[in-house]
């Protein structure tokens, strides 16, 4: 009875302070550049400045309309975003230095012109109709995306598999 409800509180307790210090920690770490992401019924994935709202990368990739996107911080820190399209694909993309362009002030609101150093790191194929919905999550504290298509079929990515090819590829070619 009374003992149980105060086993209860108490625990939610915990959590909340679990909450309360995951909070702090984060306003100590270093602040992660800040921009906005967006996809505009095209095929252009474009970065823009949140107070400005100058586009500061135009990213091509898709021969279709992008339909949905997500965002997230890499394992390395890195300000990724992945895209679903009308092309049946998805990609990953690398804004970190859109993103940084935008926190530091060196954003030139160019960005339809440009990539801003931002770039496609990896392609999922696999779906046989319209990428409509993309996610990233975790999977036993691994980065994993997720995406689910006009094909009826939900597919799992491995965003760190992808991080360490496009690392890879990089490395051999320099």
């Amino acid at each position: 009875g009374d003992e149980d409800e105060e086993e209860e509180e108490e625990e939610a307790d915990v959590g909340q302070d679990g909450d309360e210090k995951r909070r702090k920690r984060a306003a100590k770490t270093k602040k992660r550049p800040r921009a906005l992401a967006v996809a505009t019924n095209s095929a252009l994935l474009r970065v823009f400045d949140p107070s400005t709202m100058a586009c500061t990368a135009a990213l091509p990739g898709h021969a279709g309309a992008i339909l949905s996107l997500d965002a997230s911080v890499g394992p390395n820190g890195e300000c990724l975003v992945i895209t679903g399209s009308r092309d049946h694909t998805v990609r990953l993309w690398d804004v970190t230095t859109a993103a940084a362009a935008v926190a530091s002030g060196d954003a030139t609101g160019h960005g339809a012109a440009s990539t801003s150093g931002a770039r496609c790191i990896a392609i999922g194929e696999g779906h046989v109709g319209a990428v409509a919905a993309v996610a990233f999550g975790h999977k036993n504290g691994t980065p994993i995306a997720m995406s689910g298509g006009a094909d009826k079929v939900a597919r799992v990515w491995d965003v760190r598999g992808a991080l360490h090819s496009h690392r890879a590829a990089a490395a051999a070619a320099a």
